[in-house]
């Protein structure tokens, strides 16, 4: 059984009111005050880039009943940015920010409330410009007359809440580090006006409503919006440094780093706010890397209220503790014998579902058999509660070996190669191969305490000839599969629910090849490109309507932009065989009105 599966724990959204602080350093005569710059767009008008020459476009804002439109910015370049702290698994949770990437167009950032973050630069200024939802767009920051496109780095950090943005500058710009309200707009706030210039290690950025973490060297330092920056003290021995990959609570009141003499010998220290420091780990030993980035990661992890901390044995073979973080830190072996055989190893995917609840798939690779694309073989997920004593209850949450309570001495069959989220929180999207066939089926993860039901997976999609490919698109998922015997594609929507039974709804049948891209949602609606023999473009309702909004001569010309817009329309952009490009909108009766845009390749921004 293959498995590629949604879920994590919910976000509950936190604003934070807070006075703003003006520095007085010579870069903050230069970051530009965001809400002074762009003309006043309407609320609800699209905002469209056309690529006036490669790789350089003018920013247009389209009047609410698309008859006119205005220039809020000319030569705007885009270049990469990169957030930083995100864990691989997170990057379908919607409720936070997400990495975006896209044909055509460098990664940039979008936010919980739909609001998206750019790098630019436009003449000699470089900035980060917001383009929100609704409402004009803003330079969150911006330095004119800048030495390099690098005067403002492309690593930054967001708090999961999607408000507090933290960038920092080059030397020739102060070597400073802001933080910017992207909610309230205002000055950015200098964090490190009170030091010497910095040099911080960007991967190690981290941001939260409370405060901000990073590593300059192998000091940890933190600050806030109300204190000046602090280096934490830290207990290293010998030769130890510092890891930059940090690990933070959700709420920001903790981070835990590990400390490092070799890879043989690691600690896992973790620090407060106010600078006290746990020595969670002290035994100096081979312990697993954070893995933030890897596709099973992460494999440490600080509960929401960083109570309790996840980590692994680097092995083999690989075990997973719970150590309570406290004055005398309490240690827990999960997959200690004879709950878990001793051949238990590739241990993953490591999250907390409550303050006491962590999930965790056990991969038996001893009885597996695996090919190169699977990480963890022959594995199920578990899920752990530690008392305050630290005395664990486990149990198996997918039940493969159909084992619910330990000992796990009957091997499971799960094979893992990849990792994802949904936005509740609650279940896990899992792709299971059987016998040469696919499955699509969900589990619940978490429901407020134990899960006690014998029947655990819920199958969606079944005897499918290949893996299905998974899209998120807002709130719901689309699919595209193939069924066992046949080579069309068929495409369905699954629109998951807390507490509800999941279903997959059949959108339509393609050409054999087709896949998806540009997907995009608005409310109920979601709309793609279908991209086969002949490109089209299609919306799906959640009320159960679904088909191509494209006019039959038009299909086949569809490029790469695509928009949802209030009101019902879908804005596109067209490639004519007679030549040129064009701008244009649909509706659900295939009308098509011409938008008033140069005749250009153009990308729909919001």
């Amino acid at each position: 059984m293959k498995i590629t599966f949604l879920g994590s724990q919910s976000r509950v959204m936190q604003t934070l009111c807070c006075s703003v602080l003006l520095s007085t350093s010579v870069l903050a005569q230069t970051v530009t005050n965001p809400g002074n710059l762009s003309p006043r767009s309407r609320a609800v008008s699209p905002i469209v880039g056309v690529e006036i020459t490669p790789g350089l476009f003018d920013l247009h804002a389209l009047s609410s009943d698309l008859s006119s439109a205005h220039l809020l910015e000319a030569g705007i370049e885009f270049l990469p940015l990169d957030l930083m702290g995100q864990r691989a698994i997170d990057q379908f949770r919607l409720d936070r920010p997400t990495q975006q990437e896209e044909p055509g167009l460098p990664s940039w950032i979008s936010l919980p409330n739909g609001d998206n973050l750019y790098m630019v630069t436009r003449g000699t200024r470089v900035g980060l410009l917001l383009i929100p939802a609704t409402g004009r767009i803003r330079w969150v920051a911006a330095i004119d007359n800048a030495a390099s496109t690098d005067a403002i780095g492309e690593s930054v950090s967001i708090s999961l809440d999607g408000r507090w943005l933290v960038y920092g500058t080059d030397a020739i710009h102060g070597g400073n580090l802001y933080e910017a309200d992207l909610l309230r707009g205002g000055m950015p706030i200098d964090l490190t006006a009170d030091i010497d210039p910095i040099s911080y290690r960007p991967k190690s950025l981290r941001n939260s409503r409370l405060g901000v973490w990073w590593i300059t060297g192998d000091e940890l330092w933190t600050a806030s919006r109300t204190t000046q920056a602090t280096e934490i003290a830290l207990p290293l021995i010998g030769q130890e440094g510092l890891r930059q990959d940090l690990v933070m609570s959700d709420q920001g009141n903790r981070v835990a780093v590990v400390a490092e003499d070799d890879p043989t010998t690691r600690r896992v220290l973790v620090a407060d706010l106010d600078g006290t420091v746990h020595v969670a780990v002290a035994t100096p030993q081979p312990i697993e890397l954070p893995g933030t980035t890897e596709p099973l990661g992460p494999y440490m992890a600080l509960s929401h209220d960083g109570e309790r901390l996840a980590w692994l044995s680097d092995g083999p073979p690989q075990e997973l503790f719970i150590t309570q973080v406290q004055s005398t830190p309490i240690e827990t072996h999960i997959t200690l014998a004879p709950d878990f055989p001793i051949y238990i190893d590739n241990i993953g995917v490591i999250g907390f579902a409550s303050p006491q609840q962590v999930c965790y798939l056990a991969g038996d690779v001893v009885l597996a058999v695996v090919d190169n694309d699977d990480l963890i073989g022959a594995a199920d997920m578990y899920a752990t509660v530690t008392d305050p004593q630290g005395v664990p209850t486990t149990w198996n949450l997918t039940r493969t070996s159909g084992v619910v309570w330990p000992p796990f001495d009957v091997p499971a069959t799960l094979s893992v190669s990849d990792a994802y989220l949904d936005h509740n929180g609650e279940r896990f999207l899992i792709q299971a191969e059987f016998d040469d066939t696919s499955e699509l089926a969900s589990f619940v993860i978490y429901t407020g305490g134990y899960y006690h039901s014998q029947s655990n997976i819920d199958v969606l999609l079944s005897d499918l000839e290949e893996d299905p490919e998974l899209y998120m698109a807002g709130r719901q998922v689309m699919v595209t599969s193939v069924l066992s015997g046949t080579t069309d594609v068929q495409v369905h929507r699954i629109d998951p629910v807390s507490g509800t039974t999941q279903q997959a709804m059949l959108v339509g049948t393609f050409a054999p090849g087709t896949t998806l891209r540009a997907v995009r949602s608005r409310g109920g609606d979601i709309a793609f490109v279908a991209v086969g023999a002949e490109d089209d473009a299609w919306v799906s309702s959640i009320r159960g309507t679904h088909g191509s909004w494209l006019p039959a001569s038009f299909v086949g010309q569809v490029s790469s932009t695509l928009g949802l817009l209030p009101g019902g329309k879908l804005l596109l952009g067209l490639s004519p065989a007679s030549g040129g490009d064009q701008s244009v909108a649909v509706d659900n009766t295939a009308s098509v009105q011409a938008l008033p845009l140069p005749s250009l390749p153009c990308r729909v921004l919001r």
